[in-house]
C-alpha cells in the first residue's frame, strides 16, 4: 500500500510539471524559451559591491554563478530557475495533493488547474523573466518545505529577511503571508514544546526581517558606493542598456525621471529626517511616480486592468467562499485569525500594487497567488471539508460555464509591463 501511495506521489509531481512546462512555452512563452527584457537585464548584473541595499539579492546571486554576464546568460539563468521552481511545485503538491485529489475528484483536479495556469499565477513570471520578486516565490516555496515539520522550521529563519533583501515591498506581501502561515501553524501544534518553538522561530524570523526592512529604509541611499554617473558606466560595461530603474530607486534621477518630470513628478527629499519623515517620502514620491507614469501612458492600461481583475474574480471569489465557511467551522483560534487575515493581505497587496505601481498584473499575481497558496495549504489538511465545498459549488454551475471559463482563463496572459 505504501509503495503503491509513492507511485501515485509521483505520477502527481511528474503530471503536475509536465503541465507547468508545457503551459509556460505554450500560453505565456507563444512556442518559444523565455527570454530576458534588456530593462529586466540590469537587475542582473549588480550586486552587493554597489552597497548594502535592497534590490541587488538577485544579481548577487546570477554573479556567484556567472562571472562573465551576459543577456543570454541571464536568459539561460531565469529558464533554469524557473524549471527548478516548477519542479519544486510538483514535488510538492505530488506530496500534498494526493489525498485531496482522491476525496475531491475532477473538482479537485480542475481546482489546482485554476492556481497552476491562468493570468494571475505563474504566467507573469514566464511571460517576462527577470523580475526580483519572482525570489519571493523560492523562497516563499521553500518555506511551505519547511514549515510542515518540526526538525526543519530553523530553516524558516532566514527566509522572510531574505525576502526584504531581494526588495523592501515585501513587506505587503511576501512577509505578511509567512505570518498567516506560522499563525495557522501554531494553531496546529500538537503539544506545547511544538508551539513554543514555532513562535519562537516565526517571532526571530519576523522581527529579522522587520529590523532589515526599516534599516534599509533609513539607510540604503547612504549605503551606496558609487555616484549614479559611476554605477551607470559599470552597468554598460555589463551590456546593459537601460539604466533608467536603478538610477530612480537609488539616486531619484536618471532619463525616465527627467521625461516623467513635466507631467508633474517631484520627488521629495527626507535626507535627514526620521524614520518616519523618510517612510513618508518613500509612499509620497512612489505614489506621485505611478500618476507620473499612467498620465505617460495616457492612463490606457486602466480597461485591460479592469478587464483582467473581472476575469479573475470567480476565482478570487471561490477562494473566499471557502475562507468564510471555514472560519465559521474552525474551533483553534489562531487557525481562526489566519483564516481571516488571508482576505485582508489580498486587498492589501491588491491596493497599494495599484497605488504604487503600473506593473498591475505583477501585483494582482502577488495578491493571488498568496491567497490561492493559503487555501490550498488548508485544503490539503481539511480534506473532506474542501471536497464538499468544492462539490458544493461546482454542482451549482453548468459544466458548459465551468468549461468556456476555464478555457478563457487559462489562455489569458497580460503583459506585466505593457503600460511601457
Amino acid at each position: 500500500m505504501e509503495r503503491m501511495r509513492d507511485r501515485k506521489q509521483i505520477r502527481y509531481s511528474l503530471m503536475f510539471f509536465l503541465f507547468l512546462t508545457a503551459y509556460t512555452l505554450t500560453v505565456p512563452c507563444r512556442f518559444s524559451l523565455p527570454a530576458v527584457s534588456e530593462a529586466l537585464y540590469a537587475f542582473h548584473v549588480v550586486d552587493f559591491s554597489a552597497g548594502f541595499c535592497s534590490k541587488l539579492l538577485p544579481g548577487a546571486v546570477f554573479r556567484f554563478f556567472v562571472k562573465n554576464p551576459t543577456i543570454e546568460a541571464a536568459c539561460a539563468f531565469d529558464c533554469m530557475l524557473l524549471l527548478l521552481f516548477f519542479l519544486g511545485t510538483a514535488l510538492l503538491l505530488g506530496v500534498r495533493a494526493k489525498t485531496f485529489l482522491d476525496a475531491s475528484g475532477n473538482r479537485g483536479m480542475l481546482f489546482l488547474f485554476f492556481f497552476l495556469c491562468g493570468p494571475a499565477t505563474f504566467s507573469v513570471y514566464a511571460s517576462e523573466p527577470g523580475f526580483v520578486d519572482f525570489y519571493w516565490l523560492l523562497f516563499g516555496l521553500l518555506f511551505l518545505l519547511f514549515l510542515p515539520r518540526r526538525s526543519t522550521l530553523f530553516f524558516l529563519l532566514p527566509l522572510p529577511a531574505l525576502c526584504v533583501l531581494t526588495h523592501f515591498s515585501a513587506m505587503l506581501c511576501a512577509v505578511p503571508f509567512f505570518v498567516i502561515l506560522l499563525l495557522y501553524r501554531f494553531g496546529e501544534c500538537a503539544d506545547g514544546k511544538e508551539r513554543a518553538l514555532v513562535a519562537l522561530v516565526g517571532t526571530a524570523s519576523i522581527a529579522l526581517a522587520l529590523a532589515l526592512f526599516f534599516y534599509l529604509l533609513l539607510h540604503e541611499k547612504s549605503n551606496l558606493v558609487y555616484s549614479m554617473e559611476e554605477f551607470d558606466r559599470i552597468l554598460q560595461s555589463r551590456g546593459v542598456k537601460v539604466t533608467s530603474y536603478f538610477d530612480y530607486v537609488f539616486y531619484d534621477g536618471g532619463e525616465t525621471v527627467r521625461r516623467v518630470a513635466q507631467s508633474g513628478y517631484a520627488p521629495m527629499t527626507a535626507v535627514g529626517g526620521g524614520l518616519f519623515e523618510k517612510a513618508f517620502a518613500a509612499v509620497k514620491n512612489q505614489f506621485l511616480w505611478n500618476v507620473a507614469l499612467l498620465d505617460k501612458a495616457g492612463w490606457r492600461i486602466l480597461p485591460g486592468r479592469a478587464a483582467l481583475l473581472l476575469l479573475i474574480s470567480p476565482v478570487v471569489g471561490l477562494l473566499f467562499v471557502f475562507i468564510r465557511r471555514r472560519v465559521r467551522a474552525e474551533t483553534v483560534k489562531t487557525k481562526k485569525l489566519a483564516l481571516s487575515l488571508s482576505p485582508m493581505l489580498f486587498f492589501l497587496t491588491l491596493i497599494c500594487g495599484m497605488l504604487f505601481s503600473t506593473d498591475y498584473s505583477r501585483w494582482i499575481a502577488l495578491a493571488v497567488l498568496p491567497a490561492f497558496t493559503f487555501v490550498l495549504y488548508v485544503c490539503f489538511r481539511e480534506t473532506q471539508f474542501a471536497a464538499e465545498y468544492l462539490r458544493d459549488v461546482f454542482t451549482r454551475v453548468p459544466r458548459s460555464w465551468q468549461t468556456v471559463y476555464a478555457v478563457v482563463y487559462a489562455l489569458t496572459v497580460i503583459p506585466p509591463t505593457d503600460w511601457a
